[in-house]
């Protein structure tokens, strides 16, 4: 203890510390009145249980049971009142006042709020002489705002809250310019939250401007629409009026629902460029016109969603065209999945709906390389389905209109009309149908300058009162499917029209030749070159055919051909009035080109015989004599066509100087081919040889004399067969061991050449086969000396007694062995890859040894003699062990020894067993000294000691 601090001690103190007198320490610093008391402070006259003259320093609560003065101010407990002797209470603060509630008779300042009692209003009035009521900062309102007199709001003014319902009116004229805080930032309005009417004389600076409904520059209407004229824009919305171009919807099918609530039509949608991704199906209102920009400008696809549902849905007069309809499917279970249907119970009562201008290009589900439009997988989205079926019941006709329409659609069917359907098809193609026009239950069609490309079937009709009409139309490669090559073999001409169960087709017709059809009556075949009618009997009847004009008339009727003076029945030619006269024009001659019989000739004169055939007797037993000699040649009418002699009637003798064939010449004793590079074949018959002296051949060639030898000179001899070529073959004893030559030893079963000694061929072996590779059993098998020295099994493992590379680094069993003395051997990752130690549980990558299995220890050890060394860390930095928070640490229990840095604390902790648990490494603490701590101490004494 220091030397200067004095003690209390002896007689001074009595029990308890009590006095009979007052106690003052240095006369009034502290003076304790034991006469009244009290306690005075600077005093030696206290009047108060406590009185202190000069400032009082209360470190903790002051507490005064009844009331307190504090100058002017008192403060009374009972009533829980502060008051002023006289004068006012003035606050003053550094800072702020804080407390929870600020309350006067009719008013209270809680938190943020203030609020007033009894039903009051809130009133706030301006300072006296100004007339203005300022607001420096934020001012926020959750009620009305009414005031009589001007506000003026210098700071930033927040009215309403979160709810949507709130509004801000303002009942009189605006004095001043409405300037947002930002630039390009706050917008006036939005998309369904809306200004009915702006009116303003200029509008400056503006990039970008949205306006509904209707907007005036300088007395012009910049926005006028065209009543009942609509529009769909890629860069529309459907919060926009959709009446001008620059303010169009944003979608067909808000579009024509926007319609279909609007006043009485016709109405027009106009589809400006762009591609549009809409939920089918998209109905037509009735007398709502659809039009797009150009096939090629707009292309409309469904949603995903969406994508097996029909696309339009057509009501009465109803109009869509100069569009593209693209990438729908069908669904066989619903029938759903056309361009173009009747509405469900739509009444067509005005006009038909009308498709006009339309391209519709769908591709099934499953597509290849072998079949890019998916046509075998038959789901791609059909045409269009006429079906009176669906209409409300008082529709006068159910038909449909189509001009320039093209439907693209593989393996499934174009135009469908069923139920007394009605259409009207003209200049429309279909590609790659299935049908392409299919009329099914009564249904009428009439076709015009309109064609059926590729696909299976062009029209089809079934059933009584099915009826097609096809003006000018184009069949081209019906029956080829999805072939696109134009093959004219995969053509099936009886697939162009069908007619089943009373159905008709009556059609005019070319096809990819060209050829033009009128049914199947008239035909003109340009290919060939022919016109033909086909009429028969019951076509005909009592009707007659006449072609020409009075007196140059031919008839043709049911059983004759009449032209001016001759008739043709069955099979006779007669004249009707006169002789019958053959003759030719001119010089020209009469030319009978089949057989002419006549009963008897005689010809008084010369005859010459001109014609391309002469046919001397029609009988086995006639004969033709010729008694003189030929002085011409006699030259067959076609080459290679006609015979002289036949196999029973052959000639006895052919005394020629020369005989000359297409290839073949005989002259003297040669026999030779006389085409350039043409091999001579001398052919046997059955079973016969071709003998060329001692040498014999046919599939075998043989000598009675010896040796057979092939030589090509200095060229390759050349044996080219696509069976086999047969070796000599004998026992081991038979080999004559001959050099350049190869044969099959039958007594080791194998092929093998003799060059200078013997060379197996089956496998790899030496002459002696010792020394060998055997691929028995599906593998490798090395032999040598006829000893196994190693295998490569059909797993892949190679399998030998050592291995060894270099003579440095061998494997024997299971013992590693480097070459040299004092040598190393390293085991070396490729990239990435690591070295596996005892592949369940050790990794080696780079500088990481990592344990794999979970939860796992990596042990470092000494064994046998080397047990108890110390593990070495040999490094000039630090080692790093495990470290973290005390909520990372393993939750398990640790072993004896751990060592772990705690982040919490900054201390290296060891585990001292299940009583300590984790202990500084430096020893036991119990009680760390802060500096908090230390300065409570530091207080603590100075009370004490001073």
């Amino acid at each position: 203890m220091p030397s200067n601090v004095g003690k209390i001690s002896g007689q001074l103190l009595r029990a308890n510390l009590t006095r009979t007198s007052d106690l003052a320490f240095e006369t009034d610093l502290l003076y304790i009145a034991h006469t009244n008391g009290k306690i005075g402070v600077n005093t030696d006259a206290p009047t108060r249980d406590l009185q202190s003259v000069g400032d009082a320093i209360f470190r903790g609560n002051l507490i005064a049971t009844n009331s307190a003065v504090f100058g002017n101010i008192g403060i009374d407990g009972p009533t829980d009142t502060a008051s002023t002797l006289t004068g006012p209470i003035n606050m003053i603060a550094g800072s702020s006042f804080q407390m929870t509630e600020l309350r006067t008779d009719n008013l209270a300042f809680t938190n943020s709020g203030i609020r007033a009692y009894n039903n009051d209003n809130i009133k706030i009035y301006p300072g006296p002489g100004t007339g203005i009521f300022n607001i420096p900062s934020d001012l926020k309102t959750y009620g009305n705002i009414q005031a009589t007199g001007d506000i003026t709001f210098d700071g930033n003014i927040f009215i309403g809250g979160d709810s949507q319902d709130d509004t801000l009116s303002f009942q009189g004229d605006i004095e001043s310019d409405l300037i947002p805080d930002q630039t390009l930032t706050y917008n006036i309005g939005q998309n369904n939250q809306r200004w009915g009417q702006v009116h303003v004389q200029t509008m400056t600076g503006l990039n970008n401007i949205t306006v509904d409904n209707t907007i005036s520059l300088a007395g012009v209407r910049v926005n006028l629409g065209i009543e009942n004229k609509w529009y769909v824009s890629t860069n529309g919305t459907d919060l926009l009026a959709g009446n001008h171009p620059n303010f169009a919807f944003g979608t067909i099918k808000y579009a024509l629902q926007y319609i279909e609530e609007s006043t009485a039509g016709p109405h027009e949608l106009h589809i400006l460029p762009g591609t549009y991704t809409e939920e089918f199906p998209l109905e037509v209102p009735a007398n709502v016109s659809v039009k797009g920009q150009g096939i090629r400008s707009v292309t409309i696809v469904p949603t995903l969603a969406t994508q097996s549902k029909d696309a339009f849905l057509l009501n009465d007069a109803s109009m869509v065209s100069n569009l593209t309809v693209k990438n729908f499917l069908y669904d066989n279970a619903t029938d759903v999945g056309y361009a173009f249907k009747f509405a469900p119970n739509a009444g067509i009562v005005t006009k038909s709906p009308y498709i006009q201008n339309i391209t519709v290009i769908t591709q099934g589900s499953t597509t290849s390389v072998s079949d890019p439009r998916g046509f075998d997988s038959a789901d791609a989205g059909k045409g269009a389905l006429i079906d009176g079926s669906v209409l409300d019941t008082a529709s006068p006709t159910a038909s449909m209109l189509f001009n320039a329409v093209t439907f693209i659609t593989p393996g499934v069917d174009g135009f469908t009309l069923k139920n007394q359907a009605r259409a009207e098809i003209i200049d429309s193609f279909t590609y790659f149908a299935d049908t392409s026009i299919k009329l099914l239950s009564g249904s009428e069609a009439r076709i015009i300058g309109s064609a059926s490309v590729y696909g299976n079937k062009g029209i089809t009709a079934d059933g009584n009162g099915t009826i097609c009409y096809a003006i000018s139309h184009n069949f081209a490669y019906v029956g080829t499917g999805k072939d696109v090559e134009n093959d004219d073999s995969l053509i099936n001409q009886l697939t162009e029209t069908e007619e089943t169960n009373g159905g008709r087709v009556y059609f005019q017709s070319q096809d990819q030749s060209g050829d033009f059809r009128v049914g199947d009556n008239f035909i003109v075949d340009l290919g060939k070159g022919t016109t033909s009618i086909s009429i028969n009997e019951s076509d005909l009847g009592a009707s007659t055919l006449t072609v020409g004009v009075a007196g140059t008339t031919t008839f043709i009727d049911a059983t004759k051909i009449d032209v001016p003076n001759f008739r043709i029945s069955n099979n006779t030619i007669q004249t009707q009035q006169d002789g019958f006269t053959i003759s030719a024009a001119g010089s020209n001659n009469v030319n009978l080109n089949s057989n002419v019989l006549m009963p008897n000739v005689d010809v008084t004169g010369n005859v010459t015989i001109g014609g391309s055939a002469i046919n001397f007797g029609n009988e086995a037993g006639d004969t033709v004599d010729f008694a003189m000699d030929f002085q011409q040649d006699l030259l067959p009418s076609q080459d290679t066509q006609s015979n002289i002699g036949s196999s029973t009637k052959r000639w006895k003798k052919l005394n020629s100087a020369r005989y000359i064939s297409d290839t073949i010449e005989i002259h003297n004793n040669v026999i030779q081919a006389i085409n350039t590079n043409s091999d001579l074949e001398l052919r046997a018959s059955g079973t016969g040889t071709v003998n060329l002296e001692n040498v014999k051949f046919k599939t075998s060639v043989s000598s009675t004399q010896g040796d057979v030898a092939f030589s090509a000179g200095a060229d390759t001899t050349i044996i080219n067969t696509n069976s086999y070529i047969k070796l000599p073959s004998g026992t081991t004893a038979q080999d004559p061991a001959e050099g350049n030559a190869i044969r099959f030893d039958s007594t080791l079963n194998e092929f093998e050449m003799f060059s200078t000694g013997k060379i197996a061929l089956n496998g790899i072996k030496d002459g002696d086969r010792n020394t060998q590779i055997d691929l028995n059993s599906n593998q490798f098998q090395f032999y040598s000396d006829n000893n196994l020295v190693g295998q490569l099994d059909g797993s892949g493992n190679l399998i030998v007694n050592r291995f060894s590379s270099q003579n440095q680094f061998a494997l024997d069993n299971n013992t590693v062995t480097v070459g040299s003395i004092g040598g190393q051997a390293a085991l070396i990752a490729n990239g990435t890859g690591r070295v596996v130690l005892d592949t369940a549980n050790l990794e080696i990558s780079g500088g990481l040894i990592e344990n794999t299995v979970v939860d796992a220890d990596i042990t470092i050890t000494g064994t046998g003699l080397k047990q108890n060394r110390t593990i070495r860390f040999d490094t000039t930095n630090g080692y790093i062990g495990p470290f973290g928070t005390e909520a990372q640490r393993d939750a398990t229990v640790p072993r004896l020894g751990a060592l772990w840095f705690n982040t919490d604390n900054g201390l290296l902790e060891i585990y001292a067993g299940a009583a300590d648990g984790w202990v500084s490494s430096i020893g036991v603490q119990e009680v760390t000294v802060t500096r908090e701590l230390a300065n409570d101490l530091n207080t603590i004494y100075n009370l004490i000691l001073n």
